[in-house]
């Protein structure tokens, strides 16, 4: 499922910002609602970023043109205390990113346990920060939120031996 899809409603869309313009498309609130629920009982076992970023020239157009994307993996915990922590625990989330996610496209999971290798992300719940030039880690900028104060951030990304530090 699609993080995008468990935030927004096609009530986005009605300004014609290009930025909304997802696949999949976003639906109704009662959907929405019914999509957190089914994240919440299981039927739904694993939540992804959809990150789909392009270049300036594929969306700053008139919306029926745009391609679809957007810009998402930076914003998956803000978007997550943001919009989802009052619905979902965030065991639950952070395992539908995670463990089920792994099992859901059959890779390894990874161990925490002395002598391996670290693969942690930490994140501050509390953190403020803003997604701008020197924030954003894409080529692209396509996101509604660009230029934007957010809550909740990644500080630290440990991946196979390489440490990512967030200022």
């Amino acid at each position: 499922m699609a993080i995008a899809n468990l935030c927004f409603t096609d009530k986005e869309v009605l300004n014609f910002d290009e930025n909304f313009k997802l696949y999949p498309p976003l639906r109704t609130e009662e959907d929405r609602l019914a999509l957190i629920q089914g994240v919440k009982d299981g039927t739904i076992d694993a939540i992804c970023s959809n990150h789909t970023p392009q270049n300036i020239e594929n969306k700053e157009l008139e919306f029926d043109y745009a391609d679809y994307g957007a810009l998402t993996l930076q914003l998956l915990y803000a978007w997550y205390i943001r919009y989802l922590s009052s619905d979902l625990k965030l065991s639950l989330f952070v395992n539908a990113i995670t463990a089920n996610a792994n099992v859901c496209i059959q890779e390894d999971l990874p161990k925490i346990e002395v002598g391996a290798v670290a693969n942690l992300t930490v994140f501050d719940s509390k953190a403020t920060w803003v997604l701008d030039a020197s924030s954003n880690k894409s080529l692209s900028k396509n996101s509604h939120q660009y230029n934007q104060t957010l809550k909740g951030k990644v500080v630290a990304v440990f991946n196979n031996n390489h440490t990512h530090l967030n200022k």
